[in-house]
């Protein structure tokens, strides 16, 4: 089963951390719901886990440019990676249930 987080100790000698690629949940009344952030890519989704938005981190740290229509092959490939995280959260069965 995968777990939440990772060793990062190495960071404290200097060394570079593994990439990895991270989902959340995010709370906002009328904006996205939800992201995924792989390498340099974030795409941000809706409540009902569509793709919103997808920013370059690289070269838009502060997510001022969607270039979500520039890039739809990058969107449906995290769009995937974001399904399939989901999944693995849905079936978890430690997962607390509301």
């Amino acid at each position: 089963r995968d777990i939440d987080g990772i060793d990062v100790s190495a960071a404290l000698s200097g060394e570079a951390l593994e990439s990895r690629t991270l989902v959340w949940a995010l709370e906002a009344a009328d904006g996205p719901d939800f992201a995924i952030r792989q390498d340099r890519w974030k795409l941000l989704l809706d409540d009902a886990q569509r793709p919103a938005a997808l920013y370059d981190l690289d070269t838009d740290p502060l997510e001022l440019r969607d270039i979500s229509a520039a890039n739809p092959e990058r969107v449906r490939s995290l769009a995937q990676a974001f399904r399939t995280r989901m999944q693995a959260i849905e079936a978890d069965p430690l997962r607390p249930h509301h």
